[in-house]
């Protein structure tokens, strides 16, 4: 087959410009090539990182109970991001409102190898997995097009539980007068944790009548206690003083009622009722015929005696007893025994005299003595009097019954006159048979006595009854 010129001329233009397309084709190509190298294919890019020299990208973020993380958005691209002023970044998808998210972020473009700081707290409910998502999204036309994901998980623990100090104070009320200027008051901490007391401070009316030492900034354990000292200045007059203290700690408040007189105690001399029929019985448990004596009675806050009384513990009390012993027994020597049958609050009836309810206790002056350990309701800690005429303290042991195992509150006293449990008693080496505060609520049914050298028991018929609520 011949070729025209024509048609030779033609095929030739056609080779020619198919190979100009094809070679401005690769221009082009080498062209963009050039640029892909100069510029690079990306122009920004960001990453959650775990740390700011990091350049790998973290998918997931694990916590553990009541954790808090930091991670960083960095750009590892090859150019300045899009302002993240427009973007967002939210937790989603948190179903138990555990995770919580704090950042410096969304202020401003991020250049090259640049980051921001995202801190990711897990406060757990409870002590199961929680999960949810930490998102950065852009709006429409911005880049990254797709939001960008971090799953968050935690796992929860038993959150251990708040200690929480609570203030106690006892008791709640002190009374003074000319013969009882102080008075203990013992600060607690029945809560957990640290108890810190931070004032303790006297207002009232009369507070410059009063003062106080002990627990000042005091911290206190579980458990812990201190005692604060108050002491009340006696005035001239017999006018009644009042104030409060008032205590503040971490663990709440609490107020002590103050009140002092001059004269708040009986008269010498006063009244005491009479104590009903006396018994007698020798060492063998026989009924002995007596012609002695009893009177006695409890005096509250300063009133008249009385062979019984309703009380509460923070009221000053006196118990006083006068003894006119048996003619056939003057110029003798005896003992003075006071005994009290003591039942607790909780096991009060309606015979709150009947010993298969309660405890016998003696009153001695023997203070290594005092209380029996394993009874919640006596107190080891009691002061030991300070001189052997201190009549405001009696020591208490637990008795068991045994006429021959009766401990004594005064000993070898002569019978040649009347025995004074009272203040005048003081000539004789006496003093009132008790004299301050119960420590316990409950029933007191006390019975007083003197014994012969013989073991001759000699005492009153009629208790004086007690009741301290």
């Amino acid at each position: 087959m011949s070729w025209t010129p024509q048609v030779r001329k033609f095929m030739i233009m056609k080779r020619i410009k198919r190979w100009q397309v094809l070679s401005f084709c690769s221009i082009l190509l080498g062209w963009f090539s050039n640029l892909v190298m100069a510029q690079g294919l990306e122009t920004a890019r960001l990453v959650f990182v775990s740390s700011t020299d990091s350049t790998t990208e973290i998918k997931s973020l694990l916590l553990t109970s009541g954790g808090e993380q930091s991670i960083y958005l960095k750009n590892i691209g090859k150019k300045v991001s899009d302002d993240l002023t427009k973007a967002t970044l939210t937790i989603a998808d948190d179903t138990q409102g555990a995770f919580a998210q704090n950042h410096d972020c969304l202020v401003k473009p991020l250049d090259v190898q640049e980051w921001c700081t995202i801190t990711i707290t897990f406060t757990p409910k409870d002590a199961s997995v929680s999960k949810a998502t930490l998102k950065l999204e852009f709006p429409k036309g911005f880049l990254p097009k797709p939001p960008m994901v971090l799953n968050l998980e935690g796992q929860g623990t038993t959150a251990p539980p708040v200690e929480t100090p609570n203030l106690s104070v006892f008791p709640t009320t002190l009374n003074f007068d000319s013969s009882i200027t102080t008075g203990s008051v013992t600060v607690s901490n029945t809560g957990q944790g640290t108890l810190s007391v931070s004032s303790i401070a006297l207002t009232g009316v009369n507070a410059s009548d009063f003062s106080h030492s002990g627990c000042e900034n005091a911290s206190l354990a579980a458990n812990g206690n201190c005692n604060l000292t108050v002491t009340f200045t006696v005035p001239n007059d017999d006018t009644v003083r009042t104030a409060s203290l008032k205590i503040t700690s971490n663990g709440g408040q609490a107020t002590v009622a103050l009140s002092g007189r001059k004269t708040a105690t009986p008269p010498v001399g006063a009244t005491l009722p009479d104590l009903g029929q006396v018994f007698a019985f020798d060492t063998a448990g026989q009924a002995v015929n007596t012609t002695a004596k009893f009177e006695g009675g409890i005096s509250v806050n300063g009133g008249e005696f009385k062979t019984s009384a309703e009380l509460n513990l923070a009221d000053q009390v006196i118990l006083n007893g006068v003894i006119t012993p048996d003619p056939s027994h003057n110029a003798q020597t005896a003992d003075i025994i006071v005994v009290g049958l003591y039942v607790p609050e909780d096991k009060l009836g309606t015979d709150n005299c009947d010993p298969e309810f309660g405890d016998y206790y003696m009153m001695q002056r023997i203070p290594d003595l005092y209380c029996k350990e394993d009874k919640s309701y006596c107190k080891s800690e009691r002061s030991k009097p300070e001189t052997s005429e201190d009549y405001s303290q009696v020591w208490i042991k637990l008795w068991d019954g045994n006429l021959q195992k009766l401990e004594t509150l005064y000993q070898n006293i002569s019978l040649a006159e009347p025995i004074k449990l009272t203040a005048e008693g003081k000539s004789q080496g006496l003093g009132p048979m008790y004299e301050g505060r119960f420590e316990a609520k409950g029933h007191l049914c006390i019975n007083v006595g003197y014994r012969l050298l013989n073991g001759t028991l000699v005492f009153n018929g009629k208790t004086i009854d007690v009741m301290i609520k």
